[in-house]
């Protein structure tokens, strides 16, 4: 029924959905969605829901926000001019996992740049003796063999698992950031490829997102004021 403000201390995570006044100087990992009635302020919000804001003068300040799902708030920064970041569509668990196995992938294609040669070899050897080894190169040469066949499934599983995460680090289906106040400098939206500075005050829009578009233009929207 409070807020959430951790003093910039620590990690609040959260499986499903969080609901709260507001969040001050916190960092959340939520893995539904996140639904604020006032602000954001100074926190970092890793989200693979939704995120929004209901009051009628909310506002998302000098903050950083991550989310696989759409985004609504009323007011996205403020004429202070601090910065605010909206990355939308984004998987933060999977993009994490995205980096670790891009560099399992270097290590493992290292692996095998240097044991390919090694089991070339060990083949032609094998050809030429005609099987014919002794039981120190025998054993050598098992040893060899076995440990290729563990890199190389090794290999495979890395190499497969980070093109899977090519795609699943990303939503796949259509999105929505809606500003139903204002837009101020310093904001920024991101999605892929695509980044959008406010460096003019932008007055209520919504922007709609689809994997594969060239850009998203803001669309102006009218908000009944009650």
């Amino acid at each position: 029924k409070g807020g959430i403000k951790a003093k910039a201390k620590g990690l609040v995570k959260v499986v499903g959905n969080v609901r709260a006044k507001f969040v001050e100087n916190s960092i959340l990992e939520v893995g539904g969605d996140v639904i604020i009635e006032g602000y954001i302020l100074n926190s970092k919000i890793y989200c693979l829901g939704s995120i929004i804001l209901t009051g009628a003068t909310s506002a998302i300040l000098g903050s950083e926000i991550i989310v696989m799902g759409g985004l609504s708030t009323y007011n996205l920064g403020s004429n202070a001019g601090v910065d605010v970041s909206v990355e939308l569509g984004v998987h933060f668990q999977n993009e994490r996992l995205f980096d670790e196995f891009q560099n399992k992938v270097k290590a493992a294609d290292k692996e095998m740049a240097n044991l390919i040669p090694q089991v070339q070899q060990a083949n032609n050897m094998i050809k030429q003796l005609r099987g014919k080894l002794d039981e120190e190169k025998k054993k050598k040469f098992t040893e060899l063999f076995e440990l290729f066949k563990q890199k190389s499934a090794n290999h495979k599983f890395v190499t497969e698992k980070f093109e899977e995460l090519k795609t699943s680090r990303f939503n796949q289906e259509h999105i929505n950031i809606v500003v139903k106040g204002a837009a101020f400098p310093g904001a920024v939206i991101k999605y892929r490829r695509q980044v959008e500075k406010v460096t003019t005050m932008q007055s209520a829009f919504m922007m709609s997102f689809t994997p594969g578009q060239e850009s998203a233009p803001m669309t102006a929207i009218n908000v009944k004021k009650k």
